[in-house]
């Protein structure tokens, strides 16, 4: 079985991902196009920018081809996704299944994308033109949203900006010690990793995994296998769904040394 997956500033080409998962021995291929609307919400909307961290974005990609290997009898599939600024009736992303038969590849093929828009994150800014001074911008993230304020809006020049206020900011150290009392022990049984969180003012933390416990300590202790580093409020809004980690990477908000290591354990840390 193979996975194919790329992640493009050029248009994507429809027939690329149908020579991947095309063979002799499959009796079905399922396609699935998703292109950029020219409306959301009843706005209009003529540019759409789709940001990445694209090592993590791909490396999720490539679990979720795997994933869908393991649960479904398909021969290939292609997961191409596109980056940059796109316009209405643009291909943004393009998934090819291929199977024996056309039951597994349509399964597969919606697994694959409804998995994507959960886990990949892409960063969205839909744009639309409402005067001759520019554009609105909204960033929108494939991500849910805890409830928050009702926008601030700020109408300047014929740019309106939408902002979001978080409710409450959650408390990074009461979050960290309150991990080995979370975490299910079979979650990190034969696991074995050193995290250090550097958060500013709000302090540094050794968070270890060993031997199927999770021990969390103050201060930066032993060689770490990952060091994040970033603030109480980033890490606050990370943790609550309202910031996007790759769009917090993307602009220096949050640094990862080893995004491997960490991708591997985010869901322990409530990151993913």
């Amino acid at each position: 079985m193979s996975v194919n997956t790329q992640i493009l500033t050029t248009p994507l080409d429809i027939q690329v991902c149908l020579d991947h998962v095309v063979s002799p021995g499959s009796g079905g291929i399922d396609l699935f196009i998703g292109t950029v609307r020219d409306n959301t919400a009843g706005r209009p909307v003529s540019l759409l920018e789709f940001e990445a961290y694209i090592p993590m974005a791909l490396a999720e990609m490539q679990k979720i081809g795997e994933y869908a290997a393991e649960k479904w009898p398909i021969h290939a599939i292609a997961l191409h996704h596109r980056v940059g600024a796109l316009r209405a009736g643009d291909v943004a992303v393009i998934i090819a299944v291929s199977a024996a038969h056309r039951s597994a590849a349509f399964d597969a093929c919606r697994f694959a994308i409804d998995t994507l828009k959960k886990r990949c994150r892409f960063g969205k800014r839909k744009c639309s033109r409402t005067g001759k001074y520019g554009l609105p911008r909204t960033l929108s993230l494939y991500s849910k949203k805890k409830p928050s304020l009702p926008p601030a809006r700020n109408s300047q020049h014929g740019l309106t900006f939408e902002t979001k206020t978080t409710l409450n900011m959650i408390d990074i150290k009461d979050f960290l010690f309150s991990l080995p009392a979370k975490v299910k022990p079979e979650s990190v049984e034969g696991l074995s990793t050193l995290f250090h969180f550097d958060v500013g003012e709000a302090g540094k933390f050794t968070v270890q995994l060993k031997d199927g416990a999770l021990d969390v300590s103050e201060g930066l202790n032993g060689d770490a296998n990952c060091t994040v580093t970033s603030t109480a409020e980033v890490l606050s809004k990370l943790l609550s769904k309202d910031l996007n980690p790759m769009m917090a990477m993307m602009t220096g908000k949050l640094k990862i040394s080893n995004p491997g290591v960490m991708l591997e354990y985010a869901k322990i840390f409530g990151l993913m």
